[in-house]
Parts: structure tokens; C-alpha cells; sequence
């Protein structure tokens, strides 16, 4: 038997704007999302123009602390994420969370980030990483719930998931908080560096 897909609700997160009904009536009066790039300087390069996504706020999606943390791209996708869920009426509860999945595909973002701490590392050294700078450049970090947990279930399970920051230090033999953010920081420079 072939397994079936049905899409049930939709989310978007587009030059044209953030939201389905946005994009269907920029697409329908022929709106262009390209424009000229106004996100860096970009006078110097032979192409100045870019489909880029002006009218977005994060925290219309996640609170602030979880938008500082991660990559813009993950912003879209958790947003575009939430409006599906919303579309389709969508309710995550206990009798279906094991029902439910995400599958998130990523060629390459968290460009933004690593440039960011590229620059942190050469201007302030490696204490100044961040611990949250490799899983806020990656797409696991678009697999976090309201609450801040991460509810994957085919993906390989993360350490830090659904544990506290004790038990995550005994889970990698580290005695206190500090040394597993100082673990952490470390790993965020060598994966950088590699």
C-alpha cells in the first residue's frame, strides 16, 4: 500500500510577505518580491538586487530570548511552521505528539551567525562564543516548541533533550554548569575551525 501525504494547512515566509493571504494577493496583482538589496552594502558587487523578506518579526512567532538565539532562517521556519499549524487547526497534544512530525531541509543557512561569531572570535577572543552558536545556526534548532523543547522523534536524539541543565552535565561527566558551557564553547570554536 502507498502511503499518502495530504497537505492541511499552509505557511509562508516570502519576499512577496509573511503570510499566505499576503502572497496570494501580491501574486495575484503581480507584485515582484525583488528589489534592490538594502540588508548589507552591496555596491560593490555586479548584482544589487534580491527577493528579500522585509516585513518579518520574529517575535510575532517566538519570544524574544529564543529569536536572539537562532538564525534567521530558523525564524522562517518555525513562523512558517506555526502559520501551517494554524491553518490547519492543528493542536498538539499528548494523545497525538507521537503522531505528529517535521521534517526541516536546510542546503546551507546560519551564514548570518557564523559570520557573527567569526568575528566575535578574531575581535574578542574564544571565551566571548557563545554556547548557543552551533545549535542556533542549525536546523535542530527549528524543532523547538513554545516551550523550548525539542519534540523530534526520527531525528537522532540530541543530548539536551528534555533534561535539565544537571543532568545534561552529568550525562557528559562535567561537574558543574559552568564547565558544560565551557564544553560547549569549546566545541562551538572547533567545529568552527573545522
Amino acid at each position: 500500500m502507498r502511503r499518502r501525504v495530504v497537505v492541511t494547512g499552509l505557511g509562508m515566509v516570502t519576499p512577496l510577505g509573511t503570510g499566505v493571504e499576503k502572497n496570494w494577493k501580491a501574486v495575484c496583482a503581480g507584485t515582484s518580491g525583488i528589489g534592490p538589496i538594502s540588508k548589507f552594502d552591496a555596491s560593490k558587487y555586479a548584482c544589487r538586487i534580491a527577493g528579500e523578506i522585509k516585513d518579518f518579526r520574529p517575535e510575532d512567532f517566538m519570544d524574544k530570548k529564543q529569536a536572539r538565539r537562532f538564525d534567521v532562517f530558523i525564524h522562517y521556519a518555525v513562523a512558517s511552521a506555526k502559520m501551517a499549524m494554524e491553518d490547519a487547526g492543528l493542536k498538539i497534544n499528548s494523545g497525538n505528539a507521537d503522531r505528529i512530525g517535521c521534517i526541516t531541509g536546510s542546503g546551507l543557512g546560519g551564514l548570518a551567525t557564523m559570520e557573527h561569531y567569526h568575528k566575535v572570535l578574531l575581535d574578542k577572543g574564544p571565551n566571548k562564543i557563545s554556547p548557543f552558536f552551533i545549535p542556533g545556526m542549525t536546523s535542530y534548532a527549528s524543532m523547538y516548541s513554545d516551550e523550548g523543547r525539542n519534540r523530534e522523534t526520527s531525528a537522532p536524539t540530541p543530548f539536551w533533550k528534555e533534561s535539565t541543565i544537571e543532568e545534561r552535565s552529568s550525562t557528559l561527566k562535567c561537574s558543574s554548569k559552568t564547565t558544560l558551557m565551557a564544553w560547549l564553547r569549546a566545541w562551538s570554536i572547533a567545529v568552527m575551525n573545522a
